[in-house]
């Protein structure tokens, strides 16, 4: 029978909140920048996120299937993870270019077009981190209620890789908040220069990571090892900190 996860792994969803938290504090007490700014950043995700559901949830496995009929599995398979990345890129990239337009922030500087990303990046960190702490909390508390299937189910998880998984979702966490950030901004920086470039360059970056995620989560074995899942948070990280240099590089446009 498999054991009861440890409570150690609640600091998983812990750390995920936190993320959230201290980077919104913290670039409010840095840079003063509004709650409102914040706010449409969340706001934003809410919407973005809600729509990509919306459409994936009845589609995406009639687009898969369909794929695999027309294509080769050679073809097919990154067909259908490059499609998965452009949803992330046609909802979320396209709704928070439409808040932009729409809102105080097409004239917004440096330290507003951050916070709204910081409010994108930080409100899905928050809600996957409650989820993850929530379930976890259940799971300590009522495991010998658990039916045998869902306790098989935990074990076979990533938790079941012991303690030294704990620190890969925060960072991974981390990363993905980076990532939004950047998206974001680029948004902002091109609506203000008015250059739709700043915005297709934002959508494929988002576009490339996503898809990059959805080859990983549905083609290969990473999460069953540790050092499966440090490699793939490691390229993860790649790509927070191409996005980590290019913030260095808009810093200086604004």
């Amino acid at each position: 029978m498999p054991s009861p996860p440890s409570a150690v792994f609640l600091l998983i969803g812990f750390g995920m909140m936190a993320v959230a938290v201290l980077a919104v504090l913290a670039w409010r007490r840095w840079r003063g920048a509004s709650w409102v700014a914040f706010g449409l950043g969340a706001l934003a995700w809410v919407v973005g996120v809600a729509l990509k559901f919306g459409w994936s949830l009845p589609t995406n496995s009639l687009i898969r299937q369909g794929l695999e009929k027309v294509l080769p599995q050679s073809v097919s398979a990154p067909a259908f993870w490059l499609y998965v990345g452009l949803l992330t890129g046609v909802f979320e990239c396209g709704i928070s270019l439409l808040f932009v337009k729409r809102t105080r922030l097409k004239s917004s500087g440096w330290e507003g077009a951050v916070a709204f990303g910081i409010g994108f990046g930080a409100v899905e960190a928050f809600l996957l981190g409650l989820i993850q702490f929530l379930g976890l909390l259940v799971a300590v508390a009522i495991w010998d209620r658990f039916p045998e299937d869902a306790r098989t189910a935990f074990s076979q998880s990533p938790i079941g890789l012991g303690v030294a998984y704990v620190p890969l979702p925060i960072a991974e966490r981390l990363s993905a908040l980076l990532a939004h950030v950047f998206t974001c901004v680029l948004i902002v920086y091109g609506v203000r220069a008015g250059e739709q470039r700043w915005f297709w360059l934002a959508f494929v970056y988002k576009s490339v990571l996503d898809a990059f995620a959805a080859w990983g989560i549905l083609a290969t074995e990473f999460s069953k090892s540790i050092s499966g899942m440090i490699a793939f948070e490691s390229a993860i990280g790649v790509f927070a900190f191409l996005g980590l240099a290019g913030l260095a590089f808009l810093r200086g446009r604004f």
